[in-house]
């Protein structure tokens, strides 16, 4: 419940051909997909329980979990990089905090940013 399999697929030549990639070890609902460069992909996905982002790195193409949160599902959004190193999503997206928190209960749209391709995430404070 919850939670549905995932299966990768990646091309190299143009949608060609394609190549999967094991399954990663964290499952959920729904997904964000971005690329960070030619060699590195990101998956975000979250369940009733937790919200992950997965990362992927050719040519191994093991996953690596560099975000994780025990959260009832928060959910990210906007996964996306301007170059292989910078990167950028949002957490826990308004819509989510709104429903199941309320206008008083956890803030919303925390912003995250990469500078290593997506190996470690910081949460970014937005003055208003």
């Amino acid at each position: 419940m919850g939670s549905q399999p995932i299966e990768v697929f990646i091309s190299h030549s143009g949608g060609r051909s394609f190549r999967r990639l094991p399954s990663p070890a964290l499952i959920g609902q729904g997904a964000e997909v971005a690329m960070a460069g030619p060699t590195t992909l990101l998956l975000g996905t979250d369940s009733p329980a937790a919200t992950w982002l997965e990362r992927a790195v050719s040519p191994d193409s093991s996953w690596s979990t560099p975000f994780e949160a025990h959260d009832e599902g928060a959910g990210l959004t906007d996964l996306a990089f301007v170059d292989p190193f910078h990167g950028a999503f949002v957490y826990c997206p308004a819509p989510f905090a709104l429903v199941y928190f309320g206008p008083y209960g956890r803030p919303g749209g925390e912003v995250y940013l990469t500078n290593d391709g997506g190996a470690k995430w910081s949460a970014v404070h937005i003055p208003f």
